[in-house]
C-alpha cells in the first residue's frame, strides 16, 4: 500500500505512525473543545435560571372536558315523497354504544304508524321496522343525546334499512349531528343505499 502525508493520501492508503499520532492528538483536542463548549452552555443556562424575571416555559394546560347536548337527524331529501322505513338506529361515541341513552325520539311530521312504531328501530330486531305515518319529503327522524367532549369526539350514526326493497326509501336522505340549536357539529352526510336491510355507518368528527 502507498504511504505518505495525510494531505496527499488517497482512499485506501495507510498513514505513517507520526500521521496517526497527529490524528489522535487532533481528535483529543477537538473533543476537549466540544466538552468545554457543552460545559459553558450548561453553566450559562443554569445561571440564566437564577436571574430575577426568568420565566420557565409554561406547562401545557390539561384539556378541558365539556358536556355537549346534541341531536341526530335523518331527513328526507327534497322530492323524496315516500314513507320513512328504518330497520335500526344505533349511536356510538368514540366507539362506545350509547343508543340506550337516547331521548326524545320523534318524527315531527305526523309520527309513526301504531303497528310499526319508532321503538321498532331500537329493538335489535332487523325483521321489523319503523314506518312513518306520512309519505312526504318533509319526513325526518330526530333523537337527542349528550356526550363529554375534549378536543375531538367521533360520533357514529349507524342506520340499517328496512329488510326488503323498501329499504331504498332512505337512499339519498341526509344524516346530520347538531347541537340543540340546530347548528351542525360536523358536515352533513348522505345515505348511499339501505336496500334489503343494508347498514351504513356515518362518522362525524367534532373538534374544538
Amino acid at each position: 500500500m502507498t504511504t505518505g502525508s495525510l494531505k496527499g493520501n488517497v482512499v485506501g492508503s495507510t498513514p505513517t505512525k507520526s500521521e496517526f499520532e497527529a490524528l489522535q492528538a487532533r481528535y483529543t483536542t477537538n473533543n476537549s473543545i466540544i466538552d468545554s463548549y457543552v460545559s459553558d452552555f450548561q453553566d450559562v443556562s443554569g445561571w440564566i435560571r437564577t436571574q430575577p424575571g426568568y420565566l420557565p416555559e409554561p406547562e401545557p394546560e390539561p384539556a378541558t372536558s365539556v358536556l355537549v347536548l346534541a341531536t341526530f337527524r335523518l331527513a328526507h331529501q327534497s322530492g323524496n315523497n315516500v314513507h320513512m322505513n328504518i330497520g335500526e338506529f344505533k349511536v356510538e361515541i368514540n366507539g362506545t354504544d350509547i343508543t340506550s341513552t337516547l331521548t326524545n325520539k320523534r318524527i315531527p311530521n305526523g309520527g309513526a304508524r301504531s303497528e310499526q312504531p319508532i321503538s321498532n328501530a331500537f329493538d335489535n330486531n332487523y325483521n321489523n321496522f319503523l314506518h312513518s305515518t306520512n309519505a312526504s319529503d318533509q319526513n325526518e327522524f330526530l333523537a337527542d343525546f349528550q356526550f363529554t367532549h375534549s378536543n375531538s369526539t367521533t360520533i357514529s350514526i349507524i342506520i340499517s334499512g328496512r329488510n326488503d326493497q323498501h329499504g331504498a326509501r332512505a337512499n339519498g336522505n341526509y344524516v346530520t349531528v347538531e347541537d340543540r340549536q340546530g347548528n351542525l357539529l360536523a358536515p352533513q352526510q348522505t345515505v348511499n343505499d339501505l336496500t334489503n336491510g343494508a347498514t351504513e355507518t356515518f362518522n362525524f368528527v367534532y373538534t374544538t
